[in-house]
């Protein structure tokens, strides 16, 4: 679909009552991306096992405590990470998750509940956490810190320092491509470059908001807020458009950079 018809649809869905409700039963019942399929499970669990074995290439164990952030519908990377003694908290800032979706999660990996294998959920209003200083001993997010506004970014990383614990990590997909791409293949991987802010705000609903912020700047970010970081990147052909001006100086591999893998540490 043409990415300017589904966003002018994402906008006028953001702004009805119960978006979320109605973006939900558009993608059980019109695109029927949910419940996810087989592949995406696939994709999911591999994502779970890599934070997991980030964490423990690098303490040398694996995490007894993990918060989540950003667990979305399904919760499913919550529950491929839990077991084996590990207690997961899953989190999102608006209630996303349902329980049809849960269920079908849980009956997938041949678990009976939520509380059978110690995953928690909270929903909680940012920029702060809900939980002491030093809870966790891994932090984790998939594709969700670039929905995260950037006048809450500081904040964010300045909180995950505060309840990771002393020789944590907290490791962090971040899917940099604009996400319109994704369903209109005539657009490059990183359109939203060509867009200054007044322009890209017609192209960024509330339902699928993105923040644009680049790879170095998560960096810079979350160095100033003390942490150690460490990032693997995934890069696109160059784009061919002229840039919007408060892109044109960044480095030739930000403005490349379709994913980055964020691994944290706490000293």
């Amino acid at each position: 679909m043409n990415f300017k018809l589904k966003s002018a649809v994402q906008w006028i869905m953001s702004v009805l009552p119960g978006s979320v409700r109605l973006n939900r039963s558009m993608q059980l019942y019109v695109t029927k991306s949910l419940p996810i399929s087989e592949a995406e499970l696939l994709a999911r669990r591999s994502f779970a096992e890599k934070h997991i074995s980030c964490y423990s290439k690098i303490v040398g164990r694996p995490p007894a405590t993990i918060l989540d952030l950003g667990s979305g519908s399904d919760l499913a990377i919550p529950v491929l990470m839990a077991g084996n003694g590990r207690k997961v908290t899953a989190s999102d800032v608006s209630r996303l998750a349902f329980e049809e979706l849960i269920r079908n999660i849980l009956s997938r990996v041949g678990a009976d509940s939520l509380s059978d294998l110690d995953v928690d959920y909270i929903v909680y209003d940012p920029p702060r956490l809900p939980f002491p200083d030093d809870s966790f001993d891994l932090i984790t997010s998939t594709s969700v810190l670039e929905h995260v506004p950037v006048d809450q970014i500081e904040q964010l990383a300045a909180e995950l320092h505060r309840v990771l614990r002393p020789g944590g990590v907290s490791t962090h997909h971040i899917a940099h491509k604009d996400h319109w791409s994704d369903s209109d293949p005539s657009i490059h991987d990183m359109n939203y470059l060509r867009y200054d802010e007044r322009q890209w705000r017609r192209f960024n609903p509330p339902l699928l908001h993105q923040n644009r912020l680049l790879s170095s700047q998560y960096v810079e970010i979350f160095s100033r807020h003390g942490f150690s970081v460490e990032k693997d990147t995934t890069v696109s052909a160059r784009p061919l458009f002229e840039v919007a001006k408060q892109f044109a100086g960044f480095s030739d591999e930000d403005l490349r950079t379709t994913h980055t893998w964020l691994t944290l540490m706490k000293a």
